[in-house]
């Protein structure tokens, strides 16, 4: 069982598993457990997220379901820069020992957990989880609904320029010029060693795992997107939407229009997000209630 080493004052009850891993348990009695809320949420949040952002999304969730226990995994740039399985899947060992302790039954025909993934920092975080899960137990995630926010994306040069540049994208032009050009550069070495040293390629990595029924244990899957998003191409979330329906998952598009990447909860308050959220969830509990 994993054991919270300290609590993280920025993160509202959330206490520091490893730098990517952090865990909030409600302070129920067994008596006061809600059975029809998920027994844990998992929130795989997007590659660099504030803190103050995160938090949002915690406090949100403790208010809809405030018996449920909330397991957050945190992403980095460097995933995808320096991302060997071994060093991902060391980081995701206390997060396993939270899914084992939380859904301690890996064959329950009710949904027990709902996982939310962000952006493709957060794609990678849950399809290498997803890997994980399976080969230390032999069995997929328990029987879980999906919410996938802004993702997934395809890697492209254009997408790598509004991702790692948006910090000084209100910089001299002399200075964005000169920073394309050094991401270009080192874009182009990436893409040599992908391929060169026959290195995993992250970006397919997260793709072809979240479409992989050995891995996926799913009831149903909602995609939250927009189309003006310039950090992943809805065209790239319309092909796998269609590649989701192709193999069989029960998939529910929800395009957002004129809204930023990973901030669609910021429109109209997040009342229609969190309505895809809480409808998500009873849908999939009433449908195996049946």
């Amino acid at each position: 069982m994993t054991t919270a080493k300290r609590s993280n004052a920025a993160l509202p009850g959330m206490h520091r598993l490893n730098s990517y891993v952090y865990l909030y348990k409600p302070d129920l009695q067994s008596s006061n457990k809600d059975e029809t809320e998920p027994k844990l949420i998992i929130l795989c949040t997007w590659m660099g997220a504030y803190e103050a952002y995160i938090t949002k999304y915690i406090i949100a969730y403790q208010s809809l379901y405030p018996s449920s226990t909330l397991l957050l995994i945190r992403s980095s740039p460097l995933d995808f820069i320096y991302h060997g399985r071994t060093a991902l899947e060391r980081r995701l060992e206390p997060a396993l020992s939270v899914i084992r302790t939380a859904c301690p039954s890996q064959s329950s025909n009710t949904p027990e957990l709902l996982l939310h993934i962000f952006s493709n920092g957060g794609s990678l975080q849950a399809s290498t989880l997803l890997r994980c899960h399976l080969l230390s137990t032999g069995n997929p995630l328990p029987l879980h609904a999906t919410i996938i926010d802004s993702a997934p994306g395809r890697a492209t040069f254009s997408v790598a320029y509004n991702v790692l540049l948006l910090p000084i994208k209100n910089r001299n032009p002399l200075i964005r010029i000169l920073a394309a050009l050094l991401l270009l550069f080192f874009f182009g070495i990436w893409w040599f060693l992908m391929f060169a040293l026959r290195m995993d390629n992250p970006f397919e990595t997260l793709w072809d795992g979240l479409l992989d029924h050995k891995l996926v244990q799913e009831t149903k899957r909602v995609y939250i997107y927009s189309d003006v998003d310039d950090m992943v191409s809805y065209e790239d979330i319309d092909q796998h939407v269609r590649e989701a329906k192709g193999k069989g998952f029960d998939v529910q598009v929800e395009k957002y229009r004129g809204s930023g990447h990973c901030a669609h909860v910021r429109v109209g308050g997040g009342e229609r997000y969190w309505a895809i959220v809480t409808g998500l969830w009873d849908e999939s509990v009433d449908g195996h209630k049946k």
